[in-house]
């Protein structure tokens, strides 16, 4: 892989760890050695991205309510 490619890999990794267009533009104009520390750190603290959207289960019968 080349360190161009690497660069891109490591910077998709960074903008998927949170959800929301704000974090991906932030870190679309963080700096290369800034993106560097946030992924090894999350390499190193086994953190991985989080999902777009979370899905939500059926309510169903099973379920207690309050109201």
């Amino acid at each position: 892989m080349s360190e161009a490619q690497e660069k891109r890999k490591r910077r998709d990794f960074v903008a998927k760890l949170y959800p929301g267009d704000a974090w991906k533009e932030k870190v679309a104009s963080m700096p290369t050695e800034q993106i560097t520390a946030i992924y090894l750190r999350c390499i190193r603290d086994a953190q991985k991205p989080k999902p777009d959207k979370v899905e939500r289960k059926p309510d169903t019968a099973d379920e207690l309510r309050l109201f």
